[in-house]
């Protein structure tokens, strides 16, 4: 159950975030660097990185915090929508597969779109 959006600017070190991804399922882990920098293929600002695991095919997946207990969240539960994951580092074989144990994600409220055949661009603030 979807209780709303993640309040802009609500990160902090050490809160629990939780995702679902496509290759790695429901992960969740701790917020290790809020509003950070990251280059990557390109600069990313006001980036969020928690430490749980993703790979390749996790991108794009919503990222959200919960009520209630972390690890006991059901239909029940409300969440709060906070951004959207796009990369990892650390990888690490694990159990046979290759993860990444940490995924950076934009909050909702940095995500930029722009279509590149015309002159529009959305921002979420």
């Amino acid at each position: 159950m979807v209780g709303g959006d993640f309040t802009p600017g609500g990160e902090v070190v050490g809160q629990w975030m939780n995702k679902i991804g496509r290759t790695t399922g429901w992960t969740e882990g701790q917020i290790t660097n809020a509003n950070t920098d990251i280059q990557s293929v390109y600069w990313v600002t006001n980036s969020v990185i928690v430490q749980a695991s993703t790979y390749q095919g996790d991108s794009g997946s919503a990222v959200f915090t919960a009520d209630g207990d972390i690890g006991n969240i059901d239909g029940n539960t409300p969440v709060y929508f906070d951004g959207v994951l796009w990369g990892g580092t650390d990888a690490a074989t694990i159990g046979g597969h290759l993860l990444y144990k940490k995924f950076y994600y934009s909050p909702q409220y940095y995500v930029r779109f722009q279509q590149l055949w015309s002159n529009y661009i959305y921002t979420h603030r």
